[in-house]
């Protein structure tokens, strides 16, 4: 009985050491993902932000376009138009 009690408690200890191991496996991949996650979401933003900016600049240009077509009293929605056909 002592025997089997002895050979239980070896098993057991090996099993809970089988545990950490693989807890500490679990949190090294878990710590590998969520770095990696964290810089593509830093990146997504960056070109996000970039983007943004870009469509920003691209409205001023736009408008101040438009304002010029204006004041020499040519329509910009017909150039557009035919800027457009002629691509």
């Amino acid at each position: 009985m002592r025997k089997e009690l002895e050979e239980v408690r070896v098993e057991n200890n090996r099993l809970k050491s089988e545990i950490r191991e693989l807890r500490s496996e679990l949190e090294l991949l878990q710590n590998h993902f969520n770095n990696r996650g964290t810089g593509r979401i830093g990146r997504i933003e960056e070109r996000q932000e970039y983007l943004m900016e870009h469509a920003d600049v691209t409205e001023t240009h736009l408008k101040a376009a438009a304002e010029l077509y204006s004041e020499h009293n040519i329509n910009f929605d017909e150039y557009l138009r035919s800027v457009q056909n002629s691509q």
